[in-house]
């Protein structure tokens, strides 16, 4: 004898445990500045992944439980890392297989939205782990894009794994200030300062376009009309008319050369409006092609945005400043600064008899920022065997001015990506009276060496880049500066 039950449909749902963990960086609970709550993340990851089941349609049935929650080790320090267990149940072979695959996604966007997370660390196959992520295709393919800028995971054509320990976080600074408007605008008008004529763009690069007006003298937002520069973010057939010697840009993230913050962006316009926005060199090449159009390669505007671009007269191209030395002059010559010209520091010319008129014919001889404290004569020859790129920058009086816009040029140049710059500049330091006798010594960051303190004859160094350099027969007489800037 027994009993038996039967039912409708399931009479049991399936039962799925899972594990996450959310790493961040721990800090002082007083300084949350400078730490990534692992915590406050992994909250955002619960809330988000427990109301999954609402959003199933009638009929489909799910629960999402988490049952271990294990964080912090003090009352006054914020965690850095925070462990989750818990269970998904299911009715049914497709609602599991669903809710499987958007509890991954939840649990993905809600931890890039809130600064944190670790991420694949089982070793599957590369189409497991897409299938996991996303049925579609390209929204998985968006997805491992963001895990592999954030340094979670690693790829190839066909694999994908864990990233070694030492992987970087996917963190909610990756949308620097530097990715705003004014700053893309600042980088982008390097490439086309030297161009004129009306400048035109899709609707959706209209206030990028205006930005650069407003620092570009010789463009002119236009709507309509021939354009001598056509900015666009997509490869159409609707070619727009260019006036002559106009050129095009085709500007965005381009795939295969992402950045974190990119990877992102791409993710969330493609969940909002099914389209990546993403850009193929590819693409593009196919398009010149078919138009008569030279292009130039893929050039870096800013950290995962870039531009290729192309005209039908090759001569228009050479109008842009596509390297980064050339960016680097454009961005110098916003400064108070006569001119600037590239020199090989080979053609620098340093003699040692240059020190003597320092130390017999000027009164500062002896002060902590002139001979015998600043490089000698042959450091200064070593040194200078060490760069291959230099700029000399000419400039004019009152000294302490000048000296001023030789940190300036220094500091640009630096934050250009020349990390080695070094800025000489004319005459004793004039910047502030604070390291000289009587003060006690003093550190100073912002004095450099002039030219001639280190040994360099900047006559003969000037005279052979083709400036007219003369002796001063009366104190009244006009009075050149130079610099000189050591790149790289």
């Amino acid at each position: 004898e027994g009993a038996a039950a039967f039912c409708f449909g399931p009479s049991f749902a399936a039962s799925d445990t899972f594990q996450i963990r959310v790493t961040g960086r721990a800090c002082h609970g007083a300084q949350p500045q400078d730490g990534i709550d692992a915590l406050a993340a992994a909250c955002r990851v619960v809330q988000a992944c427990t109301a999954i089941p609402k959003s199933l349609p009638q009929g489909e049935r799910a629960v999402v439980s988490f049952g271990m929650f294990s964080a912090g080790t003090a009352g006054n320090i914020i965690p850095g890392e925070a462990a989750m267990r818990g269970i998904i149940r299911t009715l049914g072979a497709p609602v599991r297989k669903k809710v499987s695959e958007l509890f991954m996604k939840t649990a993905v966007e809600a931890a890039a939205k809130n600064g944190v997370f670790r991420g694949l660390e089982e070793n599957r196959p590369l189409e497991e782990i897409k299938k996991l992520l996303s049925d579609d295709d390209t929204e998985a393919e968006l997805l491992l894009n963001i895990l592999e800028e954030c340094g979670l995971v690693l790829r190839g054509k066909d694999y994908i794994c864990a990233a070694p320990a030492a992987a970087k976080y996917l963190c909610d600074g990756f949308l620097s200030e530097e990715k705003g408007m004014a700053f893309t605008a600042e980088r982008f008008s390097a490439f086309v300062s030297a161009l004129s004529g009306g400048f035109r763009a899709g609707k959706s690069l209209e206030a990028l376009a205006k930005a650069v007006t407003e620092r570009c003298t010789g463009l002119t937002f236009e709507t309509e009309g021939e354009a001598g520069l056509w900015l666009t973010d997509e490869v159409t057939e609707d070619l727009p008319p260019l006036g002559e010697g106009g050129v095009m840009a085709f500007f965005g993230a381009f795939e295969g050369d992402l950045s974190l913050a990119s990877a992102v962006e791409a993710y969330a316009k493609y969940k909002k409006s099914g389209v990546s926005g993403l850009l193929r060199r590819e693409a593009v090449a196919e398009f010149c092609k078919k138009q008569g159009l030279t292009a130039t390669p893929l050039v870096t505007v800013t950290d995962g945005l870039s531009v290729i671009f192309a005209a039908r007269e090759p001569a228009a191209l050479e109008k842009l400043t596509l390297t980064m030395e050339d960016r680097l002059i454009a961005d110098l010559k916003k400064l108070e600064i006569r001119s600037v010209t590239k020199i090989d520091p080979k053609e620098v010319v340093a003699s040692s008899w240059v020190k003597d008129h320092c130390r017999f014919g000027c009164s500062s001889f002896g002060d902590k920022h002139c001979p015998p404290h600043s490089p000698n004569y042959d450091e200064t020859g070593t040194k200078l065997g060490e760069y291959k790129k230099a700029l000399l920058i000419e400039g004019a009086p009152p000294t302490h001015s000048f000296q001023k816009l030789m940190l300036k040029a220094e500091k640009t140049a630096f934050k250009a990506g020349y990390y080695r710059a070094f800025a000489y500049w004319a005459g004793p330091c004039s910047i502030c009276t604070e390291c000289n006798p009587p003060a006690p010594p003093k550190k100073c960051t912002a004095t450099r060496p002039s030219m001639e303190s280190a040994g360099i004859d900047v006559f003969a160094t000037v005279r052979k880049q083709g400036f007219q350099m003369e002796t001063r027969k009366d104190k009244n007489e006009f009075v050149k500066y130079f610099g000189l800037l050591l790149l790289d």
